[in-house]
């Protein structure tokens, strides 16, 4: 009943999330904006794993999925503003957009099966925790490369008056 409805949602809230991103993006900068949308949708995820599925947590879940929507829709519309940031010269940003989203897709890849086999072989809640788990761990993974980008952005900001002195 309520899948249909949470599915249209999802578009919408995509339309939104990146426009809301870029501005964020523009006001505390791509890096730190990216490193939040990843602590939003990893813990998300967790939240996933974590929370049991009963019918009273009904509203828990759906604004979790709100948040890891915005999150995960947000990331998609500024993560390559780190381009501009990271300083990649204009000349090869076509090669580094082919490899980030080679590695950023993958998971859209293999997910949709290794989730039906984690599902097929853990039936019902078992089963979804462990993909959530999964997916959580992926996450974590994205969270800890943002934050090694942040800090080398960061870096490089702090570093850089300097050499101007």
């Amino acid at each position: 009943m309520y899948g249909g409805a949470i599915g249209t949602a999802k578009f919408w809230i995509a339309a939104v999330a990146a426009v809301v991103a870029g501005f964020i993006a523009d006001k505390i900068g791509p890096a730190k904006a990216v490193l939040g949308g990843f602590v939003m949708m990893t813990a998300g995820f967790l939240i996933f794993a974590v929370v049991p599925g009963s019918p009273g947590l009904l509203p828990v879940l759906l604004i979790n999925v709100t948040v890891v929507s915005a999150a995960v829709y947000g990331l998609r519309g500024i993560y390559f503003s780190l381009l501009e940031t990271g300083g990649i010269p204009i000349a090869v940003t076509g090669t580094a957009t082919g490899v980030i989203s080679l590695i950023g897709y993958t998971p859209e890849i293999f997910i949709p099966t290794l989730g039906g086999m984690i599902l097929d072989a853990n039936p019902g809640v078992g089963g979804y925790q462990n993909l959530y788990i999964l997916i959580t761990v992926l996450s974590a993974i994205g969270l800890a490369a943002a934050f090694v980008v942040y800090r080398m952005v960061q870096h490089t900001s702090d570093a850089t008056p300097n050499e101007a002195a």
